[in-house]
C-alpha cells in the first residue's frame, strides 16, 4: 500500500493505468498528485493539486488535470508574491457520483487581514464526457436574471447581486436539485462562510433545456 500511495502521488501514468483495474477504480478516481507546501514566521500555505483518473474520456481527464495544476501553480506563485502575513490552504474531494454525474469539489482558503473561503465545484457528465456550464442547462441567459433575483430574496439588504454574478459555481446534488454555491462574503456576512443556495425546480423549469439533470 505505501508504494502504492508514492505511485500514485509520482507518476501519472501509473494512475491513469490503475484506474482502469477493476477493484481501484473508486481508490484513484481522485488523488493528491502535487503539494506545495511553505511555512516561515509569518505566513504558511498548503495547496493540494488533485489527479482525476477514473474518467474513461482521456481527453476531458487531461483537460481537467492541466486546469487543476495550473490554477494550484497560480495560487502558489501568488501566495509567494504576496509579502502579507497570510495563509493559503487548497484542499479536494469527491463529493459523490452515480451512473450519470460526478461532482468534485476543491476548498480554497486564503487569510490576510480578512477570511476568503470559496469552493469550487465540477460536474461531470460521465455519459458524454463533459463538464457540465449553466449555460448548457438553460435555454438562454434569462437564467442569470432569474437565479440572481430568487437568491437575492433569500439574501439580507446589504448582499444584493447582479444577473452577471451568477457564475459557474454549481453543482447537482444527490436528489437532482440545483445548488448554487457562493464564496465567503458575496451573499452573507463573511463569517459565515460559504453560502449554497438551493433552487427550487419550479422557479427554474419552464427555462431548463431539459429535466435529463435537474429533476427537482
Amino acid at each position: 500500500m505505501a508504494s502504492f500511495v508514492i505511485a500514485v502521488n509520482t507518476s501519472y501514468q501509473f494512475v491513469n493505468a490503475t484506474s482502469r483495474i477493476s477493484g481501484l477504480k473508486d481508490l484513484v478516481s481522485l488523488v493528491l498528485v502535487r503539494e506545495y507546501k511553505h511555512v516561515d514566521k509569518t505566513s504558511w500555505a498548503d495547496i493540494q493539486v488533485p489527479l482525476v483518473a477514473q474518467i474513461d474520456n482521456q481527453k476531458l481527464a487531461n483537460k481537467l488535470n492541466t486546469q487543476y495544476a495550473n490554477e494550484g501553480r497560480q495560487l502558489d506563485t501568488e501566495f509567494k508574491q504576496d509579502t502579507k502575513h497570510r495563509t493559503v490552504r487548497q484542499s479536494f474531494s469527491k463529493v459523490y457520483q452515480d451512473q450519470k454525474l460526478v461532482v468534485l469539489k476543491r476548498r480554497i482558503t486564503k487569510t490576510a487581514a480578512d477570511s476568503l473561503v470559496e469552493d469550487k465545484y465540477t460536474v461531470i457528465d460521465l455519459k458524454h464526457g463533459l463538464v457540465l456550464t449553466l449555460a448548457m442547462l438553460f435555454k438562454n441567459n434569462h437564467y442569470q436574471k432569474l437565479l440572481a433575483d430568487f437568491v437575492n430574496k433569500q439574501t439580507q439588504a446589504n448582499f444584493k447581486i447582479k444577473a452577471h454574478d451568477i457564475k459557474d459555481n454549481f453543482y447537482i446534488n444527490e436528489q437532482g436539485k440545483l445548488v448554487l454555491v457562493f464564496a465567503s462574503g458575496l451573499i452573507a456576512p463573511a463569517y459565515l462562510n460559504v453560502q449554497k443556495v438551493v433552487i427550487p425546480i419550479g422557479v427554474i423549469k419552464q427555462d431548463l433545456v431539459s429535466t435529463n439533470y435537474i429533476r427537482k
